[in-house]
């Protein structure tokens, strides 16, 4: 964690460790993929962001999406698509993102 963070939190405490995580992915109990749309989801995605990336959580612009994965061990990482170009086809067929 980067204690000299200018950036200011959104949850009262920081996101917990997780714990007890195994190395195979096929191994971690209850993982799950979860795409962020209600705000306690995006809360812990900006405070897992403002902790674990160079960048903080932003900002971003133009079209984004954003995941959380979790487990039963706990929140394991919050990553974001944001699109820097108009299409890119992989990335928008992979994503499910249409011409809309």
């Amino acid at each position: 964690m980067q204690e000299s963070n200018p950036s200011p939190r959104w949850l009262s405490e920081p996101v917990p460790e997780p714990e007890g995580v195994v190395e195979q992915v096929g191994l971690v109990d209850g993982l799950e993929l979860i795409l962020v749309e209600q705000e306690s989801h995006m809360r812990i995605w900006i405070e897992l962001m403002i902790d674990e990336h160079p960048q903080g959580a932003g900002p971003l612009v133009g079209r984004r999406i954003r995941y959380l994965v979790s487990s039963a061990h706990g929140f394991l990482r919050a990553f974001r698509f944001a699109a820097p170009a108009l299409q890119l086809a992989a990335r928008d067929l992979w994503i499910g993102w249409d011409a809309e």
